[in-house]
């Protein structure tokens, strides 16, 4: 017989005449490779938000799901080198059904991550994702009231990070300041 996955479960074998009967079961599993019941896919997300890059197959026997990551930051492509996940079960875990889970991304999370279901009967299961982590806009200056003289010169800084593009303006009472003969409004990239 041309064992299938469909022909797994109980197996009975009995023995019947006319002083009695008898039967034995047996249990069939049928090993098979590992599939998707959630792919891993591309996720882009916030600094500071969680994230859950799914990984879950299903085969017999169970397989061992494992993550690497690539998440070296100048140059990094999906071909360089992958380390296993660091799992330090506080900010990056891995769930029951094999899911890796960031509860709070940092810049330097952002990268390659390889998902691999693994059980031995044939070749591994995997996919390579990219994990895209995005800054909004923040301003990093404190907010101070400055004390000037009247009639002198002032100058105010304003510094912001996030991802580009990055617009600063400066607003006084909720209207946008434009330079003129007494206002000089500038910006400057670092």
């Amino acid at each position: 017989m041309n064992m299938q996955e469909h022909h797994a479960g109980l197996y009975t074998c009995e023995a019947t005449n006319s002083f009695g009967s008898s039967n034995h079961s047996a249990v069939i599993r049928i090993k098979t490779r590992p599939r998707w019941i959630a792919e891993p896919q591309d996720r882009a997300v916030f600094v500071g938000s969680p994230v859950l890059l799914e990984c879950n197959a299903q085969s017999y026997p169970q397989p061992l799901i494992t993550w690497m990551a690539n998440t070296a930051q100048s140059g990094s492509s999906v071909h360089d080198k992958f380390i296993p996940v660091h799992m330090d079960g506080m900010r990056i875990s891995q769930s029951p059904n094999g899911s890796l889970v960031i509860y709070k991304v940092q810049r330097s999370d952002a990268g390659w991550y390889r998902c691999q279901a693994d059980n031995s009967v044939g070749e591994p299961l995997q996919k390579i994702v990219q994990l895209l982590v995005n800054a909004p806009a923040k301003v990093d200056t404190d907010s101070t009231t400055k004390n000037v003289h009247i009639g002198s010169t002032m100058m105010i800084t304003c510094e912001a990070s996030g991802d580009s593009p990055l617009t600063l303006e400066w607003l006084r009472h909720h209207s946008k300041l434009i330079s003129n003969k007494r206002l000089s409004v500038s910006s400057s990239r670092r």
